[in-house]
């Protein structure tokens, strides 16, 4: 309870932040949908380095008109700041751990609530590290500050169930209660009604080589 009651001067809002100017809202707005496909990248290279916002109707823009808001609202900043410590984990690149992470965030979580609102919100890079497989050779693995891991946790929390309902039935990578165990679950179901042969596929480096431009343009599709 003394860590939660904690939380509650996250939220509190000085005279400057309720005089916020519009710009920073409609900042907030372009930037959400950015990500989210509203802006849709010109893919034919007549516009290089230009977005193009496609039309949509009102019910439509409705949609999505307040994602930064409940980012930084106190209820989710408080469940991603529980979520980082919980987890616990190493250090990025500023050497911060998660047990120093509260007097940060209490330090500076009106800076940090303005840049999100306002789309100037930057994260640091990322400290990288190798990690061994078990079949030899290593991993990469890119640790983020424990300050980004509250941001990122926040927005996750508000977009994945945005679109946790379009993943197919079959998909257990990466998913909210969902992992390797009830994959393998599903797997002995099917072997014991008579499906007799299991594929197993790696594709190297695949988020590596993921098309990011072309992500927008498919998010538009999907929503």
């Amino acid at each position: 309870m003394k860590e939660q009651s904690s939380m509650r001067s996250w939220s509190h809002k000085p005279s400057s932040q309720q005089k916020q100017s519009g710009a920073a809202t409609a900042a907030t707005t372009r930037r959400a949908k950015h990500w989210l496909g509203d802006v849709v990248a010109d893919t034919q290279g007549e516009q290089a380095g230009k977005d193009q916002e496609a039309p949509r109707d009102s019910t439509q823009k409705a949609k999505y008109e307040n994602l930064m808001e409940q980012v930084v609202s106190e209820e989710n900043a408080q469940a991603a700041w529980l979520a980082v410590k919980r987890n616990g984990g190493a250090p990025g690149i500023d050497r911060m751990t998660t047990g120093q992470l509260r007097d940060h965030i209490d330090k500076h979580w009106e800076t940090l609530r303005s840049k999100l609102l306002g789309g100037t919100y930057v994260p640091s890079p990322v400290k990288r590290v190798e990690i061994p497989k078990p079949n030899g050779g290593v991993r990469p693995l890119g640790i983020p500050t424990v300050r980004d891991r509250v941001v990122q946790t926040a927005l996750r929390n508000v977009l994945e169930p945005i679109f946790e309902r379009d993943f197919a039935e079959q998909s257990y990578g990466f998913r909210p209660k969902r992992g390797c165990k009830e994959a393998l679950r599903r797997v002995d179901y099917l072997l014991k009604a008579g499906y007799t042969m299991v594929v197993d596929a790696d594709l190297r480096r695949y988020f590596d080589t993921i098309p990011k431009d072309r992500l927008p343009v498919t998010l538009e599709r999907l929503h």
